[in-house]
């Protein structure tokens, strides 16, 4: 499927954006790509809470992603059209888990977990955005738990270096003594634990950020490692 390939790809926001403008990446310089590729991320994320090409361009309070300041509403829509005709499984599936949300009341993740709307017509226009958007965000919350509890047995039997402190955003907080050792075993459990299939065939690959506090962080790949307070190795 074309969004699988797109989200292991990497950078999905760019091949998405090459979708939605018809274009690509190569043809414009750093910055103007970049704004390009930040405006798109407001159309998937738009699409992916239900929300059409009108939203977008006059959000009411609270929504963001004003882009009637920058593209006419026609302009949208042939944005909105463009990444439903690219992601048209991703469109076909939204739109059954919505109309099952409304004929039966509740909705199941791929984990097993429900959720059910009591009354949906109490929730107005936001049942929609809710029922589009709850099967994948609770799946993906549910995949983070299952491996912050993975990895807390691993830490309190000693086996992972690392204590989890919180997690939030999509993202789990660790903190480990600042040592080489202590910092890439960590790393490397932390992968194979997040990145391992669980509800479905394959794993979700991760980011890890490492720093000696947030503002330090940065990212370390695979075939990195933490050495002297900073990160060595090839990108």
């Amino acid at each position: 499927a074309v969004m699988l390939a797109d989200l292991l790809s990497g950078d999905f926001h760019s091949n998405a954006a090459e979708g939605m403008f018809k274009c690509k990446r190569e043809d414009y310089n750093k910055n103007h790509w970049s704004g390009m590729r930040r405006n798109s991320k407001y159309v998937t994320f738009g699409v992916l809470f239900w929300r059409g090409a009108r939203s977008l361009y006059a959000p009411t309070p609270g929504q963001g992603g004003n882009l009637g300041k920058l593209y006419s509403l026609r302009e949208l829509e042939e944005m909105v059209n463009a990444w439903h005709a690219r992601y048209w499984m991703h469109r076909d599936w939204s739109n059954d888990e919505v109309r099952k949300a409304q004929r039966t009341g509740e909705q199941t993740n791929l984990a097993g977990r429900k959720r059910r709307y009591h009354a949906p017509g109490v929730y107005g226009g936001h049942f929609q955005n809710m029922a589009a958007n709850w099967p994948v965000q609770s799946l993906s919350h549910d995949h983070l738990i299952a491996a912050r509890l993975d990895l807390d047995r691993l830490y309190r039997a000693n086996v992972f270096p690392a204590r989890s402190l919180w997690d939030g955003h999509d993202a789990i907080y660790f903190e480990c003594d600042e040592d080489s050792n202590t910092v890439n075993e960590a790393v490397g459990l932390i992968r194979e634990v997040m990145q391992k299939p669980r509800w479905f065939d394959f794993g979700i690959p991760v980011e890890i950020k490492v720093g000696r506090d947030w503002a330090d962080a940065k990212e370390i790949k695979v075939n990195q490692v933490w050495k002297d307070g900073g990160i060595y190795g090839s990108t």
